[in-house]
């Protein structure tokens, strides 16, 4: 059934590694077609706080995965049922996914997703506004972060006059993981540049998985929140 429905080798991969670890973000009772199709509505985004408490009970909601479906043959092609991305996000995601021989495509991709919607909405704002040429009092290093399952995901973006070089950008963008790290047990970080005049999507792209790590400083930087956007 979920080679049928998640026929893009992103989808497959992004579900089964929220489906390991769903029962430990949230208390939910339900079968596995039920749970299928809600993250074909809504990619497992949930409120976690308006859900700390409350079991969540699945019961007959699975009509998207009672219909045929035929799966397509070639599953490299770019679908995301449920994860609702916006045009930038989706090209990054496309763009990231062509980079066949970086160790860590999937791992950025999969940060990606699991942010909220409003986080990566707020982000692409402020991207928006860097290369229309106006100031944002966000400053030139922002971040979105969520924790799933006791491991933080955050994606961290840098604003730049111009695009960094390869052998400037990976020792900056590791000082920039370190300056966002709040003090967590473990943590996925994506570090991107966006260059204010560039035509790309993104200009440097690094990731880093962070082990225990106990810090004495504060995380820099701009937090960006639901709340904030």
């Amino acid at each position: 059934m979920l080679d049928r429905f998640l026929d893009s080798e992103i989808s497959f991969i992004h579900y089964l590694s929220r489906r390991a670890s769903l029962e430990q973000q949230i208390d939910v009772e339900g079968d596995e077609q039920d749970l299928l199709s809600v993250y074909l509505t809504n990619g497992f985004y949930f409120d976690q706080e308006a859900l700390a408490g409350q079991r969540l009970f699945l019961n007959n909601v699975d009509w998207l995965v009672r219909r045929s479906k035929q799966p397509r043959t070639d599953r490299t092609f770019v679908d995301l049922p449920g994860v609702h991305l916006t045009s930038f996000w989706l090209t990054v995601v496309k763009e990231v996914y062509a980079l066949s021989e970086h160790l860590n495509r999937f791992d950025i991709i999969i940060n990606i997703l699991n942010q909220t919607p409003p986080r990566r909405a707020a982000l692409e704002r402020s991207i928006r506004r860097w290369r229309r040429g106006e100031s944002d009092k966000a400053g030139n290093l922002m971040f979105a972060q969520e924790t799933i399952a006791g491991r933080l995901f955050s994606i961290a973006v840098y604003l730049v006059p111009k695009p960094p070089s390869e052998l400037d950008w990976h020792p900056t963008a590791r000082d920039l993981a370190m300056r966002i790290l709040p003090d967590v047990e473990a943590a996925d970080i994506v570090v991107v540049g966006i260059a204010r005049r560039s035509k790309k999507s993104f200009d440097a792209l690094s990731f880093f998985r962070l082990g225990q790590l106990r810090k004495t400083k504060p995380a820099e930087g701009t937090l960006v929140t639901d709340q904030r956007a």
